[in-house]
């Protein structure tokens, strides 16, 4: 486990080891100090001598990264402060990764170079990182050639030299190594060395000789081109060495993943001593770790999650990142004000979209004005990562302020007004679109945006989600549906423009749009039948919505040769016209269901429809049809005994029904046994015998022989 981490922390080139503690125990209390992310907080603790020397390192990192006036004043008081050397020499190792060096640090690193090696090299390498200054270029090259200096610190600034990659730093380490009479041998080796790093010539070693040839052949060129050479020199060396590195870097993450995953009863403090490694790459790791322990519905130590939060704000960006996307994961809500305030100094693009990505499934409103200043953000990717955000904000937090929702919308319509158009900028304008269809504000500007998006210069993605938005506006009013009609989208040439359009007509169509819709019906109209089907779904949704009785009745009979569409429409007219208590419209509305379904084949559901009809006093040839459809539909779905029992009621009450029982009952005898379905006829013909009053006796005579000739066939032995 120690040496993985070493390994992970190993430097391009040697360096001389740190001074001060070593980390305390990830399980102690010293993990939790760097939680604090505002310039005074890490200033305090990096004058904290009870402080370990990795934590008050990334309090300096992260200072370093904050890059603001208040963050640069600390790290100036630190570095000033000769009774806090392990607080300098932290400082002094940030400034060497500063993204954006400040010439205003030279002097006070100039004056941590002295008997103190392990200050001297942090300063050393600062300075040498502040190369572009020339004043830091002078300070540094006047401290190497100090003979005055202890050997221990020369040597550190020695063998910082090799990024100024100028001549004069070529000049003056190729004359250490060529005086051996007036330099230590350490000294002649370390700026050989430097030279090697410098140019990439390791055959030269420390050979006086061969420096001094190298010198005399480079010495006359134009400073630029040596500068430009010895550039490219180091770049071929660091290109092979990041490869390496890279590998090894893979090979330890393996490693210390199944470090963590063979870790039994010290699991946590192994997770928390990769959280708080002072090698970014390992806390990464531990950051990706509390990923997995999620996704495997494995218990997240709370020791874990509070560091998590802690690491928001690392100064290290793929931990930042990384630490983003974790939060986002796990949706810690906890973790909401570290996110806030990181936000508000984030400098770098792909850590704040990710920080804005980790805010949307927190649901909480105080992430709101965060998120609409990062529309205002320079970087597309960031922009679109808020929009995100503010889409999945609205699932969470429901329909909430129309104040808000009106704000929302506004600013994102600003923002998409702002965005470049093209096909860089697509996918940034359809997340503000998607934002803005979430929170379907029906602002007039905001109604307007939407009304160009459904032209025809505008990509299919980008008219189905203004058809969305105008979906979601409702049938209130009858301007979303309007839109959608004039804009052409039923007649798109996409069909999935089509099929979004029928959707939204189906949640704001009125009456008089029901027409444009119904000739979608028709495959001469609309070729594609998912389109047709959708456009049938939004009818259906219509007709219960907008339709008065009398239009359902003249609808209905528009679906005469479609029985399943039809049924839609009659059942809704049933519905209505049971809400107004019309009887006797209502009697012919059920008689047509149940005609409907017995069209269907479903004759039990037509039974009942017959039935209800009955209930009303109807002319006599009405009823007389109504008796024959509900003894046939009785018959027809194997309910026997209501047939029977309803035939004998309907003789008793008119003889005269004789007609139609009787022929109803061989009927469907004869269709049985037709069909083989010996057992159905015999038990129909038992009650049918058994009716009171009887059938006619020559009815029964007749149902007594199919019977005898049924129970003969069922008997006989079958032929060989």
């Amino acid at each position: 486990m120690a040496t993985l981490a070493a390994v992970c922390g190993t430097a391009l080139r040697p360096v001389h080891a740190q001074n001060g503690p070593s980390p305390a125990p990830a399980t102690g209390p010293a993990g939790a100090g760097v939680l604090l992310n505002t310039p005074a907080d890490l200033l305090k603790l990096l004058t904290n001598p009870d402080a370990p020397q990795a934590e008050r390192d990334e309090a300096a990192r992260r200072l370093v990264v904050m890059n603001t006036p208040e963050a640069e004043d600390a790290l100036q008081k630190v570095l000033i402060n000769t009774s806090n050397p392990r607080g300098q020499q932290s400082a002094a190792r940030a400034l060497a990764e500063d993204p954006t060096p400040n010439p205003d640090f030279v002097d006070p690193l100039f004056t941590l170079i002295g008997p103190d090696v392990v200050s001297t090299e942090a300063a050393a390498r600062a300075l040498a990182h502040l190369r572009d200054t020339s004043y830091a270029r002078l300070r540094l090259l006047d401290a190497a050639a100090n003979r005055q200096l202890r050997e221990p610190s020369r040597v550190a600034v020695l063998r910082s030299l090799a990024p100024l990659a100028d001549k004069r730093t070529a000049q003056t380490l190729v004359e250490i190594v060529v005086n051996d009479a007036g330099e230590l041998r350490s000294a002649r080796n370390a700026a050989a060395n430097e030279l090697v790093e410098m140019t990439g010539l390791a055959e030269n070693g420390a050979d006086p000789q061969r420096w001094r040839q190298w010198w005399n052949a480079n010495q006359a060129k134009d400073d630029a081109v040596f500068a430009q050479e010895m550039l490219a020199a180091r770049a071929v060396r660091l290109d092979r060495v990041e490869a390496r590195f890279d590998r090894l870097t893979e090979e330890v993450r393996q490693h210390l993943r199944e470090n963590f995953q063979e870790a039994t009863t010290n699991r946590e403090r192994v997770l928390l001593g990769y959280m708080r490694s002072p090698a970014s790459d390992v806390r990464r790791i531990g950051a990706e770790l509390v990923v997995d322990l999620f996704q495997a519905r494995r218990p997240i130590p709370e020791s874990a999650t509070q560091q998590l939060r802690t690491m928001v704000g690392d100064s290290d960006e793929q931990v930042r990142l990384q630490t983003a996307a974790a939060i986002r994961e796990i949706n810690d809500k906890g973790a909401l004000d570290a996110v806030l305030v990181q936000l508000e100094g984030e400098r770098v693009p792909a850590v704040r979209a990710a920080l804005a990505a980790a805010l949307a499934p927190m649901g909480s409103p105080l992430a709101v004005k965060p998120l609409l200043a990062l529309l205002n953000d320079p970087n597309p990717m960031v922009m679109q990562a808020a929009a995100e955000s503010l889409r999945g904000l609205k699932e969470r937090l429901g329909e909430g302020d129309p104040k808000l929702a009106s704000e929302i919308s506004r600013a994102l319509n600003d923002a998409l007004r702002r965005a470049a158009s093209g096909a860089d900028a697509a996918r940034l304008r359809e997340e503000l679109v998607g934002a803005m269809v979430a929170w379907a504000s029906p602002e007039p500007d905001i109604r307007e945006t939407f009304r160009g998006l459904l032209k025809l210069n505008e990509t299919p993605a980008m008219r189905q989600r203004a058809l969305q938005y105008f979906g979601q506006m409702g049938s209130d009013y009858a301007w979303p549906a309007d839109n959608i009609i004039n804009s052409g989208a039923l007649e798109d040439r996409d069909p999935n423009v089509r099929r979004a359009a029928v959707n939204a007509l189906a949640r704001t169509a009125k009456a008089e749009h029901a027409q444009r819709l119904f000739e979608r019906l028709s495959p001469a109209v609309e070729p594609v039948p998912a389109v047709r089907d959708e456009a049938w779904m939004a009818l259906a949704v219509l007709f219960p919505r907008e339709f008065e009785i009398d239009q359902l009745n003249a609808w209905a009979d528009k679906f005469v040769d479609v029985p399943e569409r039809r049924l839609t429409i009659l059942e809704t007219l049933r519905n209505k016209l049971l809400d107004a208590r019309r009887e006797s419209d209502l009697a012919v509305v059920r008689q047509n269901i149940g005609e409907t379904y017995a069209k269907l084949g479903q004759h039990a559901r037509a039974a009942i429809e017959f039935e209800e009809a009955l209930k009303v006093p109807r002319p006599g040839q009405v009823r007389d049809l109504l008796v024959k459809q509900l003894i046939d539909a009785y018959l027809r779905s194997g309910n026997y005994e209501n047939a029977t029992r309803f035939g004998s009621r309907m003789i008793a009450e008119n003889k005269q029904y004789m007609a139609t029982i009787r022929p109803a009952i061989t009927a469907e005898v004869d269709r049985l046994a037709s069909a083989g379905e010996v057992e159905n006829a015999l038990r129909l013909i038992g009650l049918a015998l058994k009716m009171d009053p009887p059938l006619a006796e020559n009815v029964r005579e007749e149902l007594r022989a199919i019977e005898a000739r049924l129970r003969q066939s069922a008997t006989a032995p079958a032929a060989s």
